[in-house]
């Protein structure tokens, strides 16, 4: 159970590392077009470098766009890395299964080998 709660958690760190990561790159993509929208106005004034307040709705919009747009990438990558996952858990519990069903038949197989050892040397 030990390795299926720390499986769990990993895919709960991997989600929250995709999600910040998204954020981070929603963030940038705001500074960027920040910074694009200032040169678009600059050029359109023709004059050199003038202190224009950003377009805060535009940059708001945009940055929510870019992030509705990512999100379900990194939501259908979290999906697959889950499937795949629980998949791997499954396989391994049943090749566990497996081996301990052999085992309890190779102690069976013992006792009766040492039962009849017993009886040999006993008699």
């Amino acid at each position: 159970m030990y390795w299926m709660m720390t499986g769990t958690k990993a895919l709960k760190e991997i989600a929250t590392e995709k999600d910040a990561a998204v954020v981070s790159r929603a963030e940038e993509d705001a500074a960027s077009l920040r910074a694009e929208h200032n040169s678009i106005q600059q050029q359109a004034m023709g004059t050199s470098f003038v202190a224009v307040p950003p377009d805060q709705v535009f940059q708001k919009e945009m940055a929510k766009l870019k992030l509705e747009l990512q999100v379900p990438v990194c939501s259908d990558t979290f999906r697959k890395i889950k499937k795949y996952s629980e998949k791997q858990l499954h396989d391994m519990a049943v090749a566990f299964e497996r081996l301990e069903s052999s085992r309890q038949k190779l102690l069976m197989e013992v006792d009766n080998q040492s039962s009849e050892i017993e009886k040999v040397f006993w008699r």
